[in-house]
């Protein structure tokens, strides 16, 4: 199963709360975490990973803080994930240093190849500006609610997505 890190998870939970926070130059790591129940010290960290990689830029001082290094909308997923995680690879044998012992008899190489760039690419598609949007929130979860209207509307949601980008087919 394809599973992000709590640390990849903490950083898109930041980098979201920058974009819809505009109104301020920056945030420290400790009000950041704050406002999700996260521990300080681990959202500093995830804060400073992406200020390595110029996701977030730091501000020093009194007023300092975190800011988004860029517009919301030039930060893409992917560049998160490998921030925090490294390069993203779903399986050893598609990632640049991986070695698998199978690999010269393996009959999937090629389409695990395929299906990992195609998920890079979605992720890369895949913007903080997107993310941020209140209305494309899923659905809550209420178990009095018929299970065939919640797995409508989450495909409603990807669809608004899918057409926020303009990918073909849409």
């Amino acid at each position: 199963m394809l599973r992000l890190s709590k640390k990849t998870d903490y950083a898109l939970m930041a980098l979201i709360h920058l974009a819809q926070s505009s109104d301020r130059v920056a945030w420290s790591a400790r009000e950041i975490a704050r406002s999700y129940n996260i521990p300080p010290h681990l959202m500093a960290k995830v804060l400073q990973r992406m200020a390595q990689s110029g996701i977030v830029v730091s501000h020093q001082g009194t007023r300092g803080g975190y800011a988004l290094g860029r517009p919301a909308h030039l930060i893409n997923a992917a560049e998160v994930i490998e921030s925090i995680e490294g390069p993203f690879s779903m399986t050893s044998c598609v990632s640049e240093s991986g070695y698998c012992l199978q690999y010269e008899k393996c009959t999937i190489k090629s389409p695990l190849q395929m299906l990992s760039d195609s998920v890079v690419l979605m992720l890369r598609r895949m913007t903080v500006a997107q993310m941020s949007l209140h209305d494309l929130a899923p659905p809550s979860l209420n178990p009095e609610e018929d299970p065939t209207r919640i797995q409508t509307q989450r495909e409603e949601n990807s669809l608004q997505l899918v057409q926020l980008r303009g990918y073909p087919g849409a």
